[in-house]
Formats: structure tokens, sequence, C-alpha cells
């Protein structure tokens, strides 16, 4: 979609998210709540627990106004803004993906990443309360519209 539509680089398009990965941004009450209101879910997952753990209590959860950074997710988008999407759908970040979908039991092979074909539809409008949603994927519309119908 970038290469069809894209108007700045895609290093330009990443960055930012880059850095909020990797120099963090404040917790918001929310996250905190979700963080410890799930935290004995949260402690069953090694990988996510220290990245919701609170860097002024280790083994409790973050709380609101702590600085919270995603250091590997940063490491991933550096990837991308050198490699492209080949890193993810040809590369190791795919194959490292596939191996983690495994270990919880997903099916999704690198072979089908590696074919996986980005299909452009028509576009599609929808309304949505007072909102007009349009998109060239049905499927982020239906997704949205599932998402917000009550």
């Amino acid at each position: 979609m970038h290469q069809l539509h894209g108007s700045i680089s895609w290093s330009d398009v990443v960055s930012p998210a880059r850095e909020l990965a990797l120099n963090g941004f404040s917790t918001s009450p929310y996250l905190a709540h979700l963080a410890s209101a799930n935290w004995e879910k949260v402690s069953l997952n090694p990988e996510l627990k220290a990245l919701l753990t609170s860097p002024s209590e280790p083994g409790s959860p973050i709380k609101a106004g702590e600085i919270f950074k995603n250091v590997k997710l940063a490491e991933t988008l550096t990837t991308i803004m050198a490699e492209g999407t080949n890193a993810l759908y040809k590369g190791a970040i795919g194959a490292a993906l596939v191996a983690d979908l495994a270990e919880g039991g997903g099916i999704i092979t690198t072979d089908d990443l590696a074919s996986y074909e980005v299909k452009l539809d028509d576009e599609r409008s929808d309304e949505l309360a007072t909102l007009a949603l349009r998109t060239k994927a049905a499927q982020a519309c239906t997704f949205v519209q599932d998402a917000l119908t009550p």
C-alpha cells in the first residue's frame, strides 16, 4: 500500500513509532489499570510481564505516569526501517513471529508469510454513527464496524 500511495519515505513513516518504543512514554491510567487488573495472567508470559513491570518496583505492575518502553519493538521497527516489509514477510522477523505463534499452537508458516500478497478491493464507504469511513480494504471497514457496533 505504501509503495502505491505513500508520499513520504518508509523510514519517515516508521520512525515516530520507533522513537516512542525506544524512549518510552508516560503510562496512562488505563494501561496501568489493565496491567494491574490482569497481573496474574500477565505473569504467565515472561516477556509480557517484563514489558509491563514497574521500573520502580520490580515484580509489580507498571503504574500510571511511569515511563513505558518497548525496546524489542524499537529493534523490530529499526529492522523494518532498513529492510522494508521483506523483514517481516521473508526475513528474520517473520521467522521469529512464526516460531512464537507455533509455541502457542499457531499454524502460520514462513511459506505463508513469504507468499502473502496484498489484494486491493474497490473503495468502500461505511457510515458509523456520524462518521464516514472510506477505505480500500473492505475487511478493515467490517472490522471497525463490528468493533464499534453495540
